[in-house]
């Protein structure tokens, strides 16, 4: 093995690939993604920012291949099991600390009126249930 790679849930293709719909670059223009094939880059235009951002799947890639890359060509099964496990227990960590940070900060709702109806869309679609109204 020469190199490590990890996606950890992240679109990472830019404008490299072997493959790809004829209409990929021309629909991302159409929606106003990008300006033209030149300014095209995969990743920024069909990534969700939201799921991205608080993802931190960037974070987590580079963590997952900062540990792969240290022992590189050399990890045995049990080795890439415990690597595994050193992840999930990091992240674990990461979403406990968040959680502490989190509680007891007051949410205030000022989102604007179009941004409610478009999550109240997103929801009815996802079937969420509506928190407002009591469950029967």
């Amino acid at each position: 093995m020469s190199e490590v790679y990890a996606i950890s849930n992240g679109i990472t293709i830019g404008n490299n690939w072997d493959f790809a719909s004829p209409e990929l670059a021309e629909h991302a223009i159409r929606k106003g993604w990008c300006k033209n094939p030149d300014d095209f880059h995969f990743a920024r235009c069909y990534s969700d920012l939201l799921y991205t951002k608080f993802s931190y799947c960037k974070e987590r890639r580079a963590r997952t291949t900062e540990l792969l890359s240290a022992g590189m060509g050399n990890l045995t099964a049990s080795e890439r099991r415990d690597l595994s496990d050193r992840c999930f227990s990091e992240a674990n960590s990461t979403e406990k600390d968040w959680l502490e940070r989190i509680t007891g900060v007051s949410v205030k709702r000022t989102n604007s009126l179009p941004y409610r109806i478009a999550w109240n869309g997103f929801n009815k679609t996802a079937e969420m249930p509506d928190i407002r109204k009591p469950s029967t």
